[in-house]
């Protein structure tokens, strides 16, 4: 099995991570409900190797991310993206991804 893909969930000004090969990204309203039942589809998907995701919607479903991360498997890896960044630049948007995710992508 290779694990390749990452996801994103978070608002809708992270669209853009769709143009450096993110294919799996999920922008919805703040509902932890809905982004409860998409970490659930995330994590039935055994080629999801990251999941990239809002810190306001980390925050709103902090339960779940917690329970995910205690199981002690080494993939998915949940990395929690900084709101503050919505106020930046597209290019900005994409280097944040490069430099959270520790990849050249695009």
């Amino acid at each position: 099995m290779t694990l390749s893909r990452i996801a994103f969930i978070g608002p809708q000004e992270y669209e853009i991570f769709k143009l450096v090969g993110v294919e799996k990204v999920y922008t919805l309203p703040l509902n932890p409900e809905n982004i409860k039942n998409i970490l659930s589809e995330l994590l039935l998907e055994k080629d999801i190797s990251i999941i990239a995701i809002s810190q306001r919607y980390a925050d709103a479903v902090r339960d779940e991310i917690d329970k995910i991360k205690s199981r002690g498997e080494v993939y998915p890896i949940i990395v929690e993206i900084s709101d503050l960044s919505l106020k930046a630049k597209p290019m900005e948007l994409l280097d944040l991804l490069r430099k959270v995710l520790g990849v050249r992508m695009g």
